[in-house]
């Protein structure tokens, strides 16, 4: 058993191109986390009757800490699971640290951004988690590279785990404490992969966890945290050896991520199927499958979709298709197909215009909205940094000059480097989200463009064919109280003016010019990871809408390395506006698609607190599906980016049970239970 304490040794090369004693790789300190309170990984409750993760951790996108597992929406989440990918969850066992897996924080060398010309970079010191199941036999099935998604707080990362008696020293480095208790959704999200017995390993990446005095090198820059990946195999390899797994065992490779993480999964694939092929065979690991989940692949694409005012069609009226009569303030925009007999029965569909004003597939323009400055700002402070030498010169270039520089967070006033750096003051994870947005929301273009996304837009949602029915849940939800939604107007009938957003493009807050600057063009195909040949499987894990990643990364991913490829869009839908230089390969790359009510958090469309109501909560959002209704118009809210964790995750375990029983890489699961 590898010791609790502080261990020190020397580790084979990693196989990436190496600098000078820069001995990528070396294990810094392995330490076993021990637990002294909770000592169970609860991917669901006991019972298997709801997900734990959504329910009671409000870190994955959940607002519904505690909520009583009863709900409608809890059973469908287990039938859909059941249905569209052969899972019950039933199946699953809680995992115990204490019995089923062991986890350690590892501290080790990896290389840094700019690392051939910066000192500062050659070598840095970084962390990560490894979780490896307890198995008598000493056996595992394989080892699971997994890239989590993005994180602002600099120890909301793998390695930073809630409860344990040896959480690391930087995990304590946020300014007010806030963040400094641990993190265990990454946990959580290993032990769904742990639990199934194999070995995992989640990086930290640079600029976090251990190497938080440093900018995270984000999305632009996806090779060297790739990389980052890839030397934490020697730690792994030296803790299997004390569990009795000899070094030359070969093992095979998996590797996925989720959002930030999955751009990073791609290229990692593409670096183990090249240059740094050579870790993997000192390690004894043999890549299988790759499995990237909702990333950020075409960074062109996903620049012009922060750019884009987008319109979801229903809380965000503001445009039209061409040659349409559609007028937002005058047309249903849902519509009621209402059984008299027994309303339970009804149906609703949404207005085909509504449908291909949404020409960037995304559920709700707020949540766009609330993410883009964050998202923006991040990879704008990261790139200005690493290419462009932190120049003001450079920020005004690329940034209205308030909103990288008249930053307002817990009573200072800072500029965006000093928000990422990690140098100064590390601030909480929402404290970094909201003092962006509301910076954002402060300021005007040099056209006068404002970003508003808040003020009421002229729109029609029709409820239902009961005015009485309509009328009892905008009272009961608190929709008619002009001190909560003023907005909202002619409650006589079943027209509701309502929505949100006049503007919601980044133009007003980043120059529109670094859309054709050559250098930015550069950074932006540089940053992609989908422009290769793969000669092994890849699988992508795609939802059909997205508020945060454009779906246009995944369509524009898949056409190009299944079919060699531009994506060119539909009538209801844009086309990617990046290059494609491959060959088709349609045997090797497949995709897994998940319907966005394939979960549903626990708010209810227009209304909050009736998510008792709720009957059925598989009902696609946009149209196809019906959908049962009870007293009259009850629909479920789809679940967006920051709702998919553990179900995109479930699917990838899917996938790589698939590859290692020899069957279809994607679909339907294998049977679990043997």
């Amino acid at each position: 058993m590898v010791s609790s304490g502080t261990l020190s040794l020397i580790a084979c090369n990693s196989g990436h191109e190496s600098l000078p004693n820069a001995n990528y790789g070396k294990v810094i300190s392995i330490k076993q986390q021990n637990y002294n309170g909770n000592k169970t990984f609860n991917i669901f409750d006991k019972n298997g009757e709801s997900w734990s993760l959504f329910e009671k951790t409000l870190d994955l996108g959940s607002f519904a800490s505690g909520l009583d597992t009863t709900y409608a929406y809890a059973k469908s989440n287990i039938k859909n699971t059941k249905d569209d990918f052969n899972v019950d969850i039933k199946t699953f066992k809680n995992v115990s640290v204490s019995k089923d897996v062991e986890a350690y924080s590892i501290e080790y060398k990896t290389p840094g951004q700019n690392h051939d010309t910066d000192p500062m970079q050659i070598v840095r010191t970084t962390s990560g988690l490894v979780i490896v199941p307890d198995t008598p036999d000493k056996k595992i099935r394989g080892v699971v590279l997994y890239f989590h998604p993005t994180e602002f707080g600099k120890s909301l990362v793998p390695s930073c785990i809630n409860k344990s008696t040896t959480t690391p020293e930087y995990c304590n480095i946020t300014a007010d404490k806030g963040d400094n208790k641990g993190f265990n959704t990454f946990a959580y999200l290993a032990s769904i992969y742990a639990s199934r017995g194999f070995a995992v390993v989640a990086p930290d990446y640079l600029g976090m966890g251990a190497d938080w005095n440093n900018v995270h090198p984000y999305v632009a820059y996806p090779e060297i945290n790739a990389i980052s990946g890839f030397n934490m195999f020697p730690a792994l390899r030296h803790i299997l050896n004390e569990k009795g797994i000899v070094s030359t065992e070969n093992l095979p490779l998996m590797i996925t991520g989720f959002s930030e993480g999955a751009g990073y999964a791609l290229k990692a694939s593409e670096l183990a199927q090249g240059k740094s092929a050579k870790i993997l065979k000192d390690n004894h690991l043999e890549l299988k499958i790759t499995s990237p989940q909702e990333g950020a692949y075409s960074l062109q694409d996903q620049m012009d979709f922060a750019f884009a005012d987008l319109s979801d069609g229903m809380f965000n009226c503001a445009n039209k298709p061409k040659g349409s009569s559609f007028v937002c303030s005058e047309s249903k925009m849902i519509e009621v197909e209402l059984n008299k007999e027994n309303p339970s029965l009804s149906s609703f569909k949404m207005n085909e215009d509504v449908i291909k004003m949404n020409n960037w597939n995304i559920v709700n323009a707020m949540i766009a909205a609330g993410n883009k400055p964050t998202l923006t700002g991040y990879v704008l402070a990261s790139s200005l940094y690493y290419d462009f030498n932190n120049l003001s010169s450079a920020y005004d270039f690329v940034m209205n000059h308030q909103f990288w520089s008249s930053i307002q967070i817990k009573g200072q006033v800072i500029n965006l480097f000093n928000l990422f750096n990690g140098n100064g003051i590390n601030y909480k994870d929402e404290n970094i989200y909201t003092s962006l947005h509301e910076n954002s929301l402060r300021m005007k273009n040099i056209e006068g463009i404002s970003y508003n996304v808040n003020e009421s837009h002229n729109m029609t949602f029709y409820l239902g064919g009961d005015t009485r029915g309509a009328a009892s849940m905008l009272k009961r939800s608190g929709m008619s109280n002009p001190a909560i939604f003023p907005k909202v107007a002619n409650l006589k009938g079943v027209n509701i003016n309502m929505g949100y957003g006049v503007n919601n493009s980044a133009k007003a807050f980043v120059n529109y010019g670094i859309r054709t600057s050559p250098q930015f063009k550069h950074l932006m195909q540089k940053g992609s990871t989908y422009n290769w040949h793969t000669i092994l499987p890849i699988n992508f894990i795609n939802m059909k809408y997205d508020s945060v990643v454009a779906t246009l990364n995944f369509h524009q991913a898949y056409s190009c390395m299944k079919y060699g490829k531009q994506f060119v869009g539909d009538e209801a839908m844009v086309s990617s506006v990046m290059p494609c230089n491959n060959i088709k390969n349609i045997s090797m790359v497949e995709s897994s698609t998940i319907d966005n009510a394939q979960l549903t958090n626990e708010l209810v469309l227009l209304s909050p607190g009736l998510l008792d109501k709720v009957k059925n909560a598989s009902s696609y959002w946009a149209s196809t599906k019906a959908i049962s209704i009870a007293d009259n118009a009850y629909t479920a809210v789809p679940m967006d980016h920051n709702n998919m964790f553990v179900l995109s995750n479930i699917v990838a375990m899917c996938t790589f049970e698939n590859m290692l029983k020899g069957g279809k890489n994607s679909g339907k699961c294998p049977d679990l239970t043997k």
